[in-house]
């Protein structure tokens, strides 16, 4: 059951709101949602010094939340993370039965917090449902067939059943409102922090040394999932044309960070299809551990992420803060994100792609670029998200 009971709850007295927190993001190995939560919930333990915090997932495999230690030290945690069955089970059952199921399971709260698209009625407490991206409903064929038929089934019953949507931007508003427009006046925009890990890395020998373990010298980055939303194949293109209208000795390589997601056969077709010399200058270094991010962030000449869609696009805000100079879409939320301090491109261009990475490898004033990008990232911070998400419970509860 955890460290206390629902039972628990009883007795406490000195509690401003009794908030209930759904953990499924942070049940194994933790994606983007799962930082976004450990992230948030690390912070409101210190917002929320005398609320009450419940916390709970549902697996059929008995997994353990990884918790921020900060949120551990809380006096005031009730935990359920019960052996029962999937989480999809949960919302099908909450929905057969008006929310009476799984509501037992849990003690009288004011308020839950759902970080990830789906929700089911607790009680008569107040609903905050977290929306990332509507990338199942603009891309549908970039998305995992499992998610999108969740999605389909669970999220536009979710959306009503909340009291409050958060979006991580005013572009996932604008798609929310758009798409569902029963939420007008529900929304309320959070924009997500930046991980204090990110921040220029001096330290040449330690450069050089990460530098020579991956056999690298100067490069292009891209940091992301390889999976057709990303539009890595307009990269791979663009990236040719600046070798065919180059010295191609001179240009820096093109290095791809993140793991292999879904439908990317075209991607490595166009790979295999280069000629030698452009291939041997193109490097998929796969999943890198997070702690080595910044120092490759900081070693890039420019850091390029022309994706199609984004709900917030976290790697542009944290090569931006390691002092890379930034190349990316002009769509979605990404100008969000960038500001001033980055090029846009029209992502489904390769010959715009190519030419503003090229006018960046030749900017004479690269210096002056790379603090704005520091400096514009220091504006995101997830203490800053956190007491804006505490501000929105206080006003809903009644």
């Amino acid at each position: 059951m955890g460290k206390h009971s629902p039972q628990s709850f009883k007795g406490v007295r000195e509690v401003k709101m009794r908030i209930g927190l759904d953990c499924q993001p942070l049940l194994g190995t933790k994606t983007g949602i799962g930082w976004y939560w450990h992230h948030l919930l690390k912070e409101l333990a210190g917002v929320s010094q005398d609320d009450h915090f419940f916390l709970f997932g549902f697996s059929h495999s008995g997994k353990k939340p990884n918790l921020p230690e900060d949120l551990m030290k809380k006096a005031n945690i009730g935990m359920l993370f019960p052996k029962v069955f999937p989480r999809t089970a949960i919302l099908g059952l909450s929905r057969i039965s008006l929310g009476l199921i799984p509501g037992k399971f849990f003690p009288k709260l004011d308020l839950v917090h759902f970080p990830n698209f789906t929700a089911f009625p607790v009680g008569r407490a107040r609903i905050v449902v977290t929306v990332h991206d509507l990338v199942y409903k603009l891309f549908p064929f970039t998305v995992d067939e499992k998610v999108r038929i969740i999605l389909e089934l669970f999220f536009p019953s979710s959306l009503k059943t909340a009291h409050v949507i958060i979006a991580d931007s005013k572009s996932t508003e604008r798609d929310l409102l758009k798409f569902f427009p029963f939420v007008n006046g529900k929304t309320r925009v959070v924009y997500p922090g930046l991980d204090p890990i990110f921040s220029p890395v001096d330290d040449q020998i330690a450069k050089e040394a990460f530098l020579q373990r991956y056999h690298l010298e100067r490069y292009i980055l891209y940091v992301g999932t390889l999976e057709p939303r990303k539009n890595l194949l307009n990269l791979l293109k663009a990236y040719e044309k600046l070798c065919r209208n180059s010295t191609t000795s001179s240009l820096p390589d093109l290095v791809l960070v993140g793991t292999k997601g879904w439908k990317n056969s075209l991607l490595f077709q166009y790979f295999e299809n280069l000629n030698k010399e452009i291939q041997a200058k193109i490097h998929f270094l796969g999943y890198l551990p997070r702690e080595e991010l910044p120092i490759l962030y900081s070693c890039a000449d420019v850091f390029v992420f022309p994706s199609l869609y984004e709900g917030f696009g976290l790697p542009v805000l944290e090569a931006l803060a390691c002092g890379a100079p930034v190349v990316t879409s002009s769509t979605s939320s990404l100008p969000e994100v960038g500001g001033d301090v980055v090029l846009y491109v029209d992502p489904q261009s390769p010959e715009d792609i190519a030419e503003k990475i090229y006018a960046l490898l030749n900017d004479e004033n690269l210096g002056e670029r790379r603090n704005r990008g520091v400096l514009r990232a220091r504006e995101f911070s997830w203490k800053k998200a956190a007491m804006e998400i505490y501000e929105i419970y206080k006003s809903i509860i009644i």
